[in-house]
Protein backbone atom coordinates (compact mmCIF):
# COMPACT_ATOMS: atom_id res chain seq x y z
CA UNK A 1 0.00 0.00 0.00
CA UNK A 2 1.67 3.26 -0.58
CA UNK A 3 2.16 5.91 1.98
CA UNK A 4 0.39 8.74 0.45
CA UNK A 5 -2.94 8.97 -1.24
CA UNK A 6 -4.35 11.37 -4.01
CA UNK A 7 -5.46 13.97 -1.49
CA UNK A 8 -2.09 13.89 0.43
CA UNK A 9 0.18 13.89 -2.62
CA UNK A 10 -2.22 17.24 -4.03
CA UNK A 11 -1.79 18.66 -0.23
CA UNK A 12 2.18 18.18 -0.26
CA UNK A 13 2.12 19.75 -4.22
CA UNK A 14 1.53 23.39 -2.27
CA UNK A 15 4.30 23.01 0.77
CA UNK A 16 6.57 25.52 0.28
CA UNK A 17 8.93 24.93 3.68
CA UNK A 18 9.22 22.67 6.33
CA UNK A 19 10.62 23.43 9.72
CA UNK A 20 11.27 22.31 13.72
CA UNK A 21 11.08 24.60 16.57
CA UNK A 22 12.50 24.07 20.03
CA UNK A 23 9.53 24.47 22.54
CA UNK A 24 10.56 26.35 25.82
CA UNK A 25 10.16 23.31 27.69
CA UNK A 26 12.30 20.26 25.94
CA UNK A 27 9.73 17.81 27.39
CA UNK A 28 6.98 19.38 25.61
CA UNK A 29 9.26 18.14 22.54
CA UNK A 30 8.98 20.60 19.42
CA UNK A 31 7.15 22.46 16.61
CA UNK A 32 7.19 20.99 13.00
CA UNK A 33 6.24 24.00 10.85
CA UNK A 34 4.84 23.55 7.62
CA UNK A 35 4.13 26.42 5.07
CA UNK A 36 2.32 26.44 2.06
CA UNK A 37 1.12 28.57 -0.98
CA UNK A 38 -2.12 29.67 -1.76
CA UNK A 39 -4.42 26.48 -2.13
CA UNK A 40 -7.63 25.05 -2.28
CA UNK A 41 -7.46 22.67 0.95
CA UNK A 42 -7.21 25.38 4.09
CA UNK A 43 -6.88 29.15 4.38
CA UNK A 44 -3.92 29.61 6.46
CA UNK A 45 -0.73 29.54 5.21
CA UNK A 46 1.10 28.34 8.22
CA UNK A 47 0.14 25.24 9.79
CA UNK A 48 1.86 22.82 12.63
CA UNK A 49 1.98 20.52 15.31
CA UNK A 50 3.84 19.46 18.21
CA UNK A 51 5.85 16.88 18.21
CA UNK A 52 3.33 13.43 18.41
CA UNK A 53 4.95 10.13 18.77
CA UNK A 54 3.63 8.18 15.60
CA UNK A 55 2.11 11.48 13.52
CA UNK A 56 0.67 9.57 10.74
CA UNK A 57 1.77 12.66 8.42
CA UNK A 58 5.26 13.20 9.55
CA UNK A 59 5.42 9.42 8.23
CA UNK A 60 3.66 10.21 4.93
CA UNK A 61 6.34 12.76 3.77
CA UNK A 62 9.16 11.10 2.09
CA UNK A 63 12.63 11.91 3.04
CA UNK A 64 10.99 14.11 6.47
CA UNK A 65 13.76 13.62 8.85
CA UNK A 66 16.74 14.16 6.16
CA UNK A 67 14.92 17.67 4.92
CA UNK A 68 14.36 18.57 8.95
CA UNK A 69 18.10 18.48 9.50
CA UNK A 70 19.39 19.87 6.16
CA UNK A 71 17.48 22.74 6.90
CA UNK A 72 18.86 23.09 10.01
CA UNK A 73 22.45 25.39 9.15
CA UNK A 74 24.23 24.29 12.44
CA UNK A 75 23.24 20.53 11.72
CA UNK A 76 23.63 20.62 8.37
CA UNK A 77 27.37 21.79 8.61
CA UNK A 78 27.92 18.75 10.48
CA UNK A 79 26.33 16.22 7.93
CA UNK A 80 28.44 14.15 5.03
CA UNK A 81 26.77 12.54 1.98
CA UNK A 82 26.76 9.28 3.78
CA UNK A 83 24.72 10.74 6.69
CA UNK A 84 22.19 12.18 4.41
CA UNK A 85 21.54 8.27 3.24
CA UNK A 86 21.12 7.50 6.54
CA UNK A 87 18.36 10.13 6.91
CA UNK A 88 16.50 8.79 4.22
CA UNK A 89 15.94 5.86 6.48
CA UNK A 90 14.93 7.81 9.40
CA UNK A 91 11.67 6.96 10.43
CA UNK A 92 10.92 8.67 14.40
CA UNK A 93 12.88 10.95 16.77
CA UNK A 94 11.74 10.97 20.73
CA UNK A 95 13.66 12.46 23.74
CA UNK A 96 13.30 10.79 27.09
CA UNK A 97 14.26 12.51 30.18
CA UNK A 98 16.80 10.12 32.47
CA UNK A 99 15.80 8.87 35.57
CA UNK A 100 18.50 10.76 37.20
CA UNK A 101 17.80 14.68 35.81
CA UNK A 102 21.45 15.40 36.37
CA UNK A 103 22.14 12.92 33.43
CA UNK A 104 20.10 14.84 31.12
CA UNK A 105 18.34 12.79 28.42
CA UNK A 106 19.09 10.70 25.40
CA UNK A 107 17.46 11.37 22.01
CA UNK A 108 16.01 7.86 20.08
CA UNK A 109 16.71 7.81 16.34
CA UNK A 110 14.11 5.21 14.79
CA UNK A 111 14.44 3.83 11.33
CA UNK A 112 13.07 1.54 9.00
CA UNK A 113 15.14 -1.43 7.85
CA UNK A 114 18.23 -0.23 6.06
CA UNK A 115 21.88 -1.14 4.72
CA UNK A 116 23.57 0.60 6.95
CA UNK A 117 23.21 -1.07 10.29
CA UNK A 118 20.85 -3.84 11.87
CA UNK A 119 19.38 -2.35 14.70
CA UNK A 120 16.20 -0.20 14.02
CA UNK A 121 16.99 2.35 16.76
CA UNK A 122 19.71 4.38 17.85
CA UNK A 123 20.75 6.34 20.96
CA UNK A 124 22.78 9.64 21.68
Amino acid sequence: AALLDETDEEVLRYMTQLSVEETEDIRSGYKIIFEFKTNPFFENKQWYQRRVRGSDLIAKIPDFWLNTFMNHPQIAALLDETDEEVLRYMTQLSVEETEDIRSGYKIIFEFKTNPFFENKQSLL
